[in-house]
């Protein structure tokens, strides 16, 4: 198993068809103060399975680090993919939603990592930047 896709985005629909539709693919969250919240997203992961990995139920764990390698969240979730034509690679979604109610420590460098069985498929890597509000407008002199 392989994971050939691996990001975080703003929203994601799944068809009935299993197309994946992929709004505001990101890597970088903007705060204007630490800790700060975790948005409202997405993590969608697209996996490549062999045809022995079919019908059965698959674990995945997103852990979130931050630089210093200290947790910041984790999530689980169980995935099943179906084999429609025996003998086939096959391709699996998932979608996790990560809630506003995680919070992020402090400005940096943080990782994500997708472990699928136990076993760590792929990071996803991204910041969490300060902002300054916008200057106010200047009046001109009278």
């Amino acid at each position: 198993m392989e994971v050939s896709l691996a990001v975080l985005a703003d929203y994601v629909v799944v068809s009935h068809e299993q197309k994946l539709s992929i709004l505001g693919i990101f890597n970088n969250i903007n705060g204007r103060q630490a800790p700060g919240t975790f948005p409202n997203c997405f993590i969608v992961i697209v996996m490549e399975l062999a045809a022995v990995e079919a019908n059965r139920e698959h674990e995945v764990e997103i852990r979130c680090m931050d630089a210093d390698g200290a947790p910041v969240f984790d999530a689980t979730g169980k995935f099943v993919a179906s084999n429609v034509t025996t003998g086939n690679a096959i391709r699996a979604n998932h979608v996790m939603q990560l809630g506003p109610h995680i919070q992020l420590p402090r400005f940096g460098d943080y990782s994500i990592s997708i472990i699928v069985n136990n076993d760590l498929k792929q990071e996803i890597s991204f910041s969490f930047m300060e902002v300054q509000p916008p200057e106010p407008p200047q009046l001109p002199a009278s």
